[in-house]
């Protein structure tokens, strides 16, 4: 069997398409996506079975690894951090932001925020104007019920 230029090219080009893969774009989510999604499982599955595509994978986890190690996490000495902490609980003192100062006002404002809606509620409840229109509703209810 002979095989001529044209063949050998179709060939090679098959290699080069096998050689990349159109799912090494979708494969840096596998990082970051929940291992229950659908497309991550999916993705998983195809690359249990594609080179290319656990080459790639590895080649990201290494440079992210890299990363990781060559940027430093920033450091702050140990008076800075003390200058910091003594600003920050003056700030509180301040502003009156104490944890405990600041739970006990929330409740007070909350349980005075429903105290005066029950007392604005039976204040407007008994008030003549409510009692009126009652009255009023109450009186053309039992007009048009005895039309018909």
């Amino acid at each position: 069997m002979c095989l001529n230029k044209s063949a050998f090219q179709k060939i090679s080009l098959l290699k080069k398409s096998s050689a990349r893969c159109i799912h090494t774009k979708n494969i840096y989510g596998l990082i970051d996506l929940p291992t229950q999604d659908d497309f991550s499982a999916k993705l998983s599955q195809h690359m249990s079975g594609c080179q290319t595509c656990q080459e790639e994978f590895e080649k990201y986890k290494h440079k992210q690894f890299a990363i990781k190690i060559l940027i430093p996490k920033p450091f702050i000495d140990s008076e800075t951090k003390e200058i910091f902490e003594n600003e920050v609980s003056e700030m509180f003192k301040a502003f009156g932001l104490n944890e405990k100062e600041f739970q006990k006002n929330q409740i007070k404002s909350k349980l005075l925020a429903i105290d005066s809606v029950g007392s604005s509620f039976l204040k407007h409840v008994f008030s003549t104007k409510f009692l009126f229109v009652y009255g009023m509703g109450a009186a053309f209810y039992f007009i048009l019920k005895n039309i018909n």
